[in-house]
């Protein structure tokens, strides 16, 4: 059994993004809602993985893209399709991105793959704070991506967990909420205020994780 201490410990590379809320966000005047969502369509299946799923690192962590479901621009990634697996590999690559992108990256990132409202406030004063350089080595903190567990789906919203293993044998799930909107999968960071836990020490890889293979 893996302690939580050590399994956040050997996440906080890539929850980065949600342990940075302790300092009070400003307002925004752009709440992250988007159109009433409409029910999952029966041809949709959440569970089924992406397909032509290549990997490429980033900033020394290796990062699941597909040819069919995205990213399709790299710098920032964005693009992904409106279904399960677009929405999945879009939680990856944005909530790895915008914790470790460098000081010339990660505003571009964070304004492109976030969707407005208190967390990402909260998240950009924070991050302005800090100096990550291009291809900047991570420790052996760093996440090996194994896979996901689509929560909740439709057309307009997901809940992903984002399934990582460590070194030393650790197993952590962080939870991702995904919003549709301008046409892509936008990152919902959580408002300080709801002071909500996104990440859930494991004790093994869970039997209905839907699994990225590995690069």
């Amino acid at each position: 059994m893996f302690s939580t201490t050590t399994a956040r410990t050997a996440g906080s590379v890539l929850v980065a993004a949600t342990v940075l809320f302790g300092v009070a966000a400003c307002g925004s005047d752009e709440p992250a809602e988007p159109s009433p969502p409409s029910p999952t369509s029966q041809a949709v299946d959440p569970t089924a993985p992406p397909e032509q799923v290549t990997w490429q690192a980033y900033q020394s962590i290796d990062l699941p893209s597909s040819a069919v479901s995205g990213p399709r621009s790299a710098s920032p990634a964005s693009g992904y399709t409106q279904s399960p697996q677009g929405a999945a590999l879009a939680a990856i690559q944005t909530t790895v991105r915008i914790s470790t992108a460098p000081d010339n990256q990660w505003a571009a990132q964070v304004r492109s793959s976030v969707a407005p409202g208190a967390g990402r406030d909260a998240f950009m004063i924070n991050r302005a704070q800090l100096s990550i350089s291009p291809g900047a080595p991570q420790d052996d903190a760093r996440p090996t991506v194994r896979g996901y567990v689509m929560r909740d789906y439709n057309d307009q919203r997901a809940t992903v967990d984002i399934i990582t293993s460590y070194s030393d044998d650790s197993v952590l799930s962080t939870t991702a909420r995904m919003l549709w909107r301008d046409g892509d999968w936008k990152l919902i960071l959580p408002d300080p205020a709801e002071q909500l836990e996104t990440q859930t020490a494991l004790e093994e890889i869970p039997s209905e994780m839907t699994a990225l293979e590995a690069p």
